[in-house]
């Protein structure tokens, strides 16, 4: 993500794409899309080569299928995680074409993040609530978990997390379409 677009204008090969009869907006989209499928390839490999292992070395006993069940939905989660990490990442790409500061703030956000939100849930700061990070972490909705702050419902994670998509989506849209590409 972070250097799916950066590499097109450090490369220059950005004017290639911008004159076919295709609208920024379409191939802005069309490269996002392509991050989201290659991290959705990346997870169904991973869990089909753990759920290989995983029944090779432990076997595939009778309580195998609730194990499947919970570490299918594990695997979801986790990708609701990916796709929004990775349009923040494929925003900073956009707006700042370097594909080494986008993926070191990408990387920073994601342990960055995760950090802040321990913190903010230790010390139950309201705020808490909005952070990216505290919201996809929907184990705390399942199995008969409580939520990491007073107050979060899975409604509101989904607004939540909704709000940040638009808003990463948005930048990177905004910036990409008023970038002027010279010839």
């Amino acid at each position: 993500a972070g250097s799916i677009l950066a590499n097109e204008f450090q490369s220059g090969t950005v004017k290639l794409l911008l004159i076919r009869p295709r609208t920024r907006a379409m191939v802005l989209f069309s490269k996002w899309l392509t991050v989201q499928l290659y991290g959705i390839y990346l997870l169904i490999s991973t869990f089909v080569l753990s759920w290989m292992i995983g029944g090779i070395m432990y076997g595939f006993g009778a309580g195998y299928g609730l194990m499947f069940q919970k570490v299918l939905l594990a695997y979801g989660i986790a990708f609701l995680e990916l796709m929004l990490i990775s349009t923040f990442t494929y925003a900073v790409s956009t707006v700042f074409k370097n594909s080494a500061f986008s993926i070191g703030l990408g990387i920073a956000a994601l342990l960055g993040g995760k950090l802040v939100t321990e913190v903010a849930e230790l010390m139950e700061l309201s705020f808490g609530k909005i952070l990216l990070f505290a919201n996809t972490q929907w184990d705390q909705y399942l199995f008969g978990n409580t939520p990491i702050l007073p107050g979060m419902t899975i409604g509101f994670s989904i607004i939540i997390l909704l709000m940040h998509f638009i808003f990463f989506y948005g930048v990177a849209w905004f910036f990409f379409a008023k970038r002027d590409v010279t010839v």
